[in-house]
């Protein structure tokens, strides 16, 4: 199982860079660093991620601009059909979104590492959302096929993530904002 730590929208590179050690211990082995920012700006924080032991994630448009090749890359789930483009420059992993098992098999099928599928549950770092939920058969199908290259997205909490492990069949990897930052926001 493979754990995926996302930046909230408001993160402070700063802060982020002090709470890398307690990410380790909650066991994050990758960060999406979902911040639109200068390649200058985030080099510090991409460099402190990886010398945490922990894998790095840009968005595609700041590897594509940047080629940060010490990172690796994600892809929104409006981007899966550009994952068929080859990036000038190799990255250490790819990821995309995906909101249906059908985008979740495309994203795999044209070269994603790993696609969040989500939402699992109702999102919590987005109150309001109403997105319809993927289904556990859904989930059940992608994971017996995809195993830990299917990331669980969406509400995810420590109790839930024991219940899904209980309930579905196969490895899966999860990710959050909450379950990693908790409820309060990242100044």
């Amino acid at each position: 199982m493979k754990f995926f730590a996302i930046t909230p929208d408001n993160a402070n590179i700063d802060h982020l860079i002090d709470l890398l050690p307690e990410l380790g211990n909650r066991g994050a082995t990758h960060l999406y660093i979902r911040l639109f920012a200068a390649s200058r700006v985030i080099r510090p924080l991409i460099e402190a991620v990886a010398f945490a032991g922990i894998v790095p994630i840009v968005p595609y448009v700041i590897y594509k601009r940047d080629m940060l090749s010490c990172s690796g890359v994600h892809y929104k789930s409006s981007e899966i059909s550009l994952l068929s483009q080859r990036l000038p420059a190799s990255p250490r992993v790819i990821t995309a979104s995906s909101h249906s098992s059908m985008d979740a098999r495309l994203a795999l099928q044209s070269g994603a590492s790993y696609v969040y599928v989500s939402p699992v549950y109702a999102p919590l770092s987005k109150p309001g959302d109403r997105r319809p939920l993927i289904s556990r058969d859904e989930l059940q199908n992608l994971i017996a096929v995809h195993g830990e290259r299917i990331v669980l997205l969406g509400g995810i909490t420590q109790e839930r993530m024991k219940k899904l492990a209980e309930a579905i069949i196969g490895d899966f990897s999860v990710a959050g904002i909450t379950l990693f930052f908790g409820n309060s926001v990242v100044q």
